[in-house]
């Protein structure tokens, strides 16, 4: 049987981050969709990338590890 290790509890600080941004993000998306129904393309270069960060914000409340490299990423592509 192979030994699992545990290395402590989840991170409140992510939890909540991922929490806003799913919120942050479902509402980037509802809003860019509810502006127009032929959408201009800096619009939606913001839906892809509310998009992708909404899914890294899912990703990240599962605790998976490509969610904190992604979100890594965006961040930057945010900032």
């Amino acid at each position: 049987m192979p030994q699992t290790f545990n290395v402590g509890a989840r991170s409140l600080f992510v939890t909540l981050l991922a929490w806003a941004l799913v919120l942050a993000g479902g509402a980037a998306c509802v809003g860019a969709l509810a502006s127009a129904s032929a959408l201009p393309w800096p619009v939606r270069a913001g839906l892809v990338l509310s998009l992708a960060m909404l899914g890294c914000a899912l990703g990240l409340l599962m605790g998976q590890p490509w969610a904190r490299r992604l979100f890594a990423g965006l961040l930057r592509e945010f900032a």
